[in-house]
């Protein structure tokens, strides 16, 4: 199976696009679920190469960071080298990453196996934007009752 799930950059006026997110590099062929940094200076994907349902439903997804500069002229945007934040071990699935308010963390959800779509043994994590220091289950934070999920979350705004 050929995955084809490539990040877009569009203009919000006009609705053309603007520039290809350039992360290839990743090694993996589909990239999804992007959530930009709160002042528009990177950018955070999953990158996988298993699909799920749809391309935003993964497995075994890895977390990555692509730093982003907007000259605001008529030329094009430019994309650094991207960066692997959260690695899959052992089919790990990493997913729904959001940045913090100040850009200094990335919350995500994480599950030892299976989709990120509905996943009932997923669990909220938290990693510095530097990926200094790795990843800090957020054990207070996870719901434990039956029927709830740790999926997508977000932080509350400052």
């Amino acid at each position: 199976m050929t995955l084809a799930g490539q990040l877009m950059l569009y203009d919000a006026v006009t609705g053309a696009q603007v520039a290809q997110v350039p992360t290839g590099p990743t090694g993996r062929s589909l990239h999804t679920q992007p959530f930009w940094s709160p002042v528009g200076d990177a950018l955070a994907f999953v990158a996988t190469n298993t699909q799920g349902g749809g391309v935003h439903d993964v497995y075994a997804g890895e977390i990555w960071t692509i730093p982003f500069t907007d000259t605001g002229t008529a030329t094009p945007p430019t994309f650094g080298a991207p960066n692997l934040l959260v690695a899959s071990t052992a089919g790990q699935n990493n997913f729904y990453p959001a940045y913090s308010p100040d850009g200094e963390w990335l919350l995500f959800s994480r599950a030892p196996t299976g989709p990120s779509f509905i996943n009932t043994q997923s669990r909220i994590q938290v990693v510095r934007s530097t990926g200094v220091g790795g990843v800090i289950d957020l054990a207070n934070a996870n719901q434990t009752r039956p029927n709830n999920f740790n999926s997508w979350p977000r932080w509350a705004p400052l």
